[in-house]
């Protein structure tokens, strides 16, 4: 039988209020994610922390012994206002579509206020979208906020 899919563009926005300053989101955000970036949101067994190269063109990946992921590449940063990815996800992680994740940080009265903006491109079922959405609010919304304001 022959399935066919249409591209589809799915957009999920997360906005966060941090009680912290922006210099410290930054810093977590850019510098220590194998603080606050738990095994459970890493794709390879035995794989302990995601890994992020700052600067355009470097990636955000894991590695261990089992394999490694190229998650996504750098299209811009802009220290301590934002930073912008291309990545891709196959069918086995919810795909296959291309996704451009914009990430910015204002200054606010009482910290900074982070927004994740993920536009996706491709066959997105509601279930990955979903996924997406909860895993995205879990992760900024609880473990990184936790982090950086715990510090």
């Amino acid at each position: 039988m022959n399935q066919q899919s249409t591209a589809q563009v799915k957009r999920l926005v997360v906005e966060i209020e941090l009680l912290a300053s922006v210099p410290k989101v930054w810093e977590a955000l850019l510098n220590e994610a194998s603080l606050w970036w738990t095994e459970e949101f890493l794709g390879i067994p035995g794989s302990k922390c995601i890994k992020l190269e700052p600067w355009a063109g470097g990636r955000l990946y894991e590695e261990s012994e089992n394999g490694s992921i190229l998650w996504a590449n750098i299209l811009s940063i802009v220290p301590q206002k934002g930073i912008d990815f291309l990545g891709w996800m196959s069918p086995a992680y919810g795909g296959p579509c291309f996704t451009m994740i914009c990430i910015t940080l204002a200054a606010t009265e009482n910290g900074t206020k982070f927004t994740l903006n993920d536009s996706l491109v491709g066959d997105v079922s509601e279930g990955t979208e979903a996924n997406l959405d909860e895993g995205w609010k879990m992760l900024f919304g609880t473990m990184f906020k936790n982090y950086v304001e715990g510090k």
